[in-house]
């Protein structure tokens, strides 16, 4: 419901229902003290059935394939208008990165985002224009692809995770989790992982 709720006021369409397919996790940020999503993430993880960016950008991520990347790409990343944290925003990206490079060990992710908002993925979180601007029929507009190589960002997170408001970087990596932490949320995925009887990817 916030998914569709935060593109149909950004005008766009969506429809998106969670678990639409099994090669997707979606992450849900809720207020607990009202119980309300105020965040969600999805990640896709590349397979026999391949990306969504697949369809407009098909050449641009067999490029990478080719050259050995093991993809996975970012999906329908929305936050309430009302939230302005970027302690949540690391958070849910934290999170989705352990998810596709320590459990499912991918080496680059994608994203497809409207030109207007490739300037948030290239300055807070180091995504690099993949793609030139082409319609994207799921969701009615324009968007270009980026990609972002994980291990930057693991380097990024292992630089300045966890130091919140006391790093002078800009970026969402100082409101990662710490090392610590961030142990503690690949363990607790990889027990999930057992558990729903997924193992990672070969």
């Amino acid at each position: 419901m916030l998914i569709n709720k935060m593109y149909a006021w950004r005008g766009y369409d969506s429809g998106f229902k969670v678990g639409d397919r099994p090669d997707q996790m979606t992450l849900v940020a809720s207020d607990y003290r009202v119980g309300t999503a105020i965040g969600t993430l999805t990640i896709g993880i590349d397979g026999s059935d391949g990306l969504l960016a697949d369809a407009i950008y098909h050449s641009e991520a067999d490029a990478l394939r080719d050259n050995g990347a093991r993809l996975c790409e970012m999906i329908k990343f929305a936050v309430e208008r009302s939230v302005n944290s970027k302690r949540l925003l690391g958070a849910l990206f934290h999170v989705a990165f352990i998810f596709a490079f320590y459990i499912h060990e991918r080496t680059d992710i994608l994203i497809e985002v409207t030109p207007q908002h490739s300037r948030f993925y290239r300055h807070l979180l180091g995504f690099e224009v993949l793609g030139d601007v082409r319609l994207n029929p799921r969701v009615n507009t324009e968007g270009v692809l980026m990609r972002l190589p994980l291990i930057f960002a693991a380097d990024q997170i292992s630089r300045f995770g966890g130091l919140g408001e006391a790093s002078t970087e800009r970026s969402l990596y100082p409101y990662a989790f710490s090392e610590r932490e961030e142990r503690g949320v690949i363990e607790r995925l990889k027990r999930l992982e057992v558990l729903s009887g997924d193992p990672p990817s070969a």
